[in-house]
């Protein structure tokens, strides 16, 4: 029994554990990915968000790649009160592939994290905001439903993040470890 791993897809007993990828607690009866190890004098086991979930290395690449679907259909043991794989397999294995395709980085470098594509576009949109402001624009926006111009207004949360994002998105990593270097932090 050493050695083996089980896959299974259970409501969340209590709201103690935590996912092992994001790290944010799953509530209690919240549907949660498990992974169970044993090993020679001990159990491991880890907790996932099904979209936080992605198909472990070696099973995608044994046998031509093993899919969502397959993972699903075959791996996966259901211990959910209402046997959701059964009457909603579609439903999961679109979490699993969700993650999976937003996981894959971008030719070209950046990480494409939602937080860092959301904080870019508030960025774009200060700057418009600033750099663009005309007579024109004023008059333009005056002309907007009230509904649409709170819509195109940044929040103050949105500016100061936009702001931060411009001042370090320049700076080169020595110049970031410097920066949490000063501020007390651990540098990796």
């Amino acid at each position: 029994m050493s050695g083996e791993t089980i896959y299974k897809l259970e409501n969340a007993k209590s709201g103690r554990s935590y996912c092992k990828k994001c790290k944010i607690k799953i509530l209690k009866n919240e549907i949660r990915l498990g992974v169970e190890t044993d090993g020679p004098s001990f159990k491991l086991q880890s907790w996932y968000h099904p979209t936080c979930f992605t198909l472990p290395r070696k099973l995608a690449k044994e046998k031509g790649g093993m899919t969502a679907r397959q993972f699903v259909e075959e791996l996966l043991e259901d211990y959910t009160v209402d046997g959701i794989c059964s009457n909603d397999t579609e439903m999961i294995v679109r979490q699993i592939e969700e993650k999976v395709s937003a996981t894959k980085k971008e030719k070209g470098g950046d990480d494409g994290g939602v937080c860092t594509e959301r904080i870019k576009k508030n960025l774009a949109r200060l700057r418009e905001e600033v750099l663009g402001s005309s007579d024109d624009d004023d008059e333009e926006y005056e002309n907007q439903p009230k509904k649409k111009r709170k819509m195109n207004k940044l929040s103050e949360e949105e500016r100061a993040e936009a702001e931060v994002y411009a001042m370090y998105e320049k700076k080169k990593n020595d110049e970031l470890k410097d920066v949490l270097r000063w501020n007390n932090q651990m540098v990796g």
